[in-house]
């Protein structure tokens, strides 16, 4: 019975230290499978991270690339279109006039480039204009159209003409635009000033062919701002042309530019004064200037040289397709690109 009792202690101290191995080899087994799992896990993530930064890589050069290929892209085509000045009516701005000529514009933006100028002065807004261009001012003229507006000498009002086109001009320049200045174009006030600059344009070309006061038969390239202006578009352009130039050269039928203009229809029966360069001038049968914009075309422009496009509007432009593609043909047809 003793050693029964030895036998069963020994095989029981047996059975302990199996299961001590096998506990310890359970627990060895699980630290390197731990091991294997971190091992392998590790070498994922450092796989997976390296094809993480070559595709953030990749991304970033796709981000950037557009930009460098963008340089070697064609540019604005309209860079190297002939250029028309256009300016804006008494009251407004070029920014309103641009918004104002928006349709005329997409049908003409493939040939020419059209840049709009702010007039000199600061006045107060065209009624015509609000409440829809409320918030666009300041607001602008070009001369004198209200009593309440002081008299100013008329080399100024010429002078600061003059300068308000060239800054515009030089401007375009500046954003790699080189077309040729080839025409204006404007709108009531704005459209006197175009018929006026362009007058100023054919005195001073027949001055130099004439060699009245020297220079080559080419120098009607000192005109207005040194354009080569050749044509003009008139909206609503009334009589009488302005003189661009002092006092002592100044046509008695032609208005001074720092007065006030108080012409009627009955004083303009016949002038000297004869726009031979091409005009298109574009009248709004309900417009209330109508008298005063048919006399700016039978008496201040040469028969045959002027194109008149009637619609039936008010002092404004037209907008739609019916009214603005005949002034679009004409314009055209005037400046002789299509």
């Amino acid at each position: 019975m003793y050693f029964f009792l030895i036998y069963l202690k020994n095989k029981q101290n047996l059975l302990d230290k199996r299961q001590r191995q096998n506990s310890q080899l359970s627990l060895r087994t699980k630290i390197l499978a731990q091991q294997r799992f971190l091992k392998i896990f590790t070498c994922n993530f450092y796989i997976t991270l390296t094809a993480l930064t070559q595709q953030q890589a990749s991304e970033k050069t796709a981000i950037f690339l557009p930009m460098a290929i963008s340089k070697t892209q064609p540019t604005d085509p309209s860079l190297r279109a002939p250029r028309i000045l256009c300016l804006h009516g008494g009251g407004t701005t070029g920014e309103v006039f641009r918004l104002q000529y928006r349709c005329i514009i997409r049908e003409l933006e493939p040939h020419f480039r059209l840049v709009f100028c702010d007039g000199p002065f600061i006045t107060p807004p065209h009624p015509a204009i609000l409440p829809v261009y409320a918030d666009m001012g300041p607001y602008r003229g070009w001369m004198r159209w209200m009593t309440s507006q002081a008299e100013v000498e008329d080399d100024v009002v010429i002078e600061k003409i003059e300068y308000q086109m060239r800054k515009a001009m030089e401007e375009d320049n500046a954003l790699g635009a080189d077309g040729e200045w080839v025409g204006l174009l404007g709108f009531s006030q704005g459209a006197k000033v175009a018929a006026s600059v362009l007058y100023e344009s054919q005195l001073r070309a027949e001055e130099a062919r004439e060699g009245i006061y020297g220079g080559s038969e080419d120098e009607h390239l000192i005109g207005i701002a040194g354009g080569r202006w050749r044509f003009a578009v008139m909206h609503a352009g009334s009589a009488p042309i302005v003189s661009m130039r002092n006092k002592e050269r100044a046509s008695p039928t032609m208005a001074r530019p720092g007065a006030l203009i108080k012409f009627s229809p009955e004083d303009m029966l016949e002038s000297p004064d004869k726009l031979r360069l091409p005009t298109v001038h574009v009248l709004g049968l309900q417009d209330g200037g109508l008298p005063l914009h048919r006399k700016l075309f039978d008496v201040y422009c040469e028969k045959g040289t002027a194109t008149m496009i009637e619609w039936d509007g008010d002092h404004r432009i037209p907008i739609k397709a019916s009214d603005v593609n005949p002034v679009v043909d004409a314009i055209f047809k005037v400046a002789k690109v299509r």
